[in-house]
């Protein structure tokens, strides 16, 4: 395996225009991908488009190292893909193969296929309008989690030991928590639905304790 490079993280804005621009000087659509790394160890992962002889290419579309909860955003154009997960000593982890980038608009997606080269978290996508008030933050906001958590509603579930895609509906500017974000929006506009993207070990699977830990996990962010 090449070296990897590793990107530190830059605002989600400023990387989506970088895309954007990107694409629109190749003429060609692309397809956002979010590289992460939930775990604790450097992880790595490679991209290789299929070529015409039915074979994955020599050189990679993607290189991209990661160290322990970092993420990087990169672009990739249609095909079939073969994605491996490698581990800090570049040993193979795992391999996602023919793995098909379609773009039936033909036009370029930001919405991003995540990937966690983790491996071992399933993710949680959460409605967190209960920690608002009146449209507005909480004053005390980790004991509103604590009071109000039967109030907690998860509207989809996802498993992270492969890509999976949170459809455009639920990620906007205002109102999409990302993975590692660190702040929560002060205040919601009426009608506005805040999302928060939480990973949730793969060990943890009755709902109650995944309930329970995600009441932790927001403690734990609002400190």
């Amino acid at each position: 395996m090449q070296s990897a490079r590793t990107l530190r993280n830059t605002p989600l804005l400023l990387l989506l225009l970088s895309f954007f621009f990107t694409a629109c000087s190749s003429g060609k659509p692309t397809q956002t991908i979010q590289v992460v790394n939930t775990g604790p160890q450097k992880r790595s992962l490679t991209m290789q488009l299929y070529t015409a002889a039915g074979a994955p290419s020599d050189e990679y579309v993607v290189n991209e190292a990661l160290e322990s909860l970092k993420q990087s955003f990169v672009q990739v154009g249609e095909g079939q893909y073969l994605i491996s997960v490698w581990d800090e000593n570049d040993k193979l982890v795992k391999e996602f193969d023919k793995i098909s980038i379609k773009l039936s608009s033909g036009k370029s997606s930001y919405t991003p296929i995540i990937v966690d080269t983790a491996l071992d978290k399933n993710f949680a996508l959460v409605n967190l309008n209960f920690l608002y008030e009146g449209g507005a933050f909480a004053e005390h906001m980790s004991t509103a989690v604590g009071t109000n958590s039967e109030s907690l509603e998860m509207v989809k579930f996802y498993q992270g030991s492969a890509p999976f895609f949170v459809p455009g509906e639920y990620r906007t500017s205002t109102t999409f928590v990302d993975i590692f974000a660190d702040k929560l929006p002060k205040e919601t506009v009426y009608g506005d639905t805040v999302y928060g993207l939480i990973p949730v070990p793969s060990t943890i699977s009755a709902q109650n304790d995944v309930d329970a830990f995600i009441g932790k996990y927001l403690q734990d962010l609002l400190k």
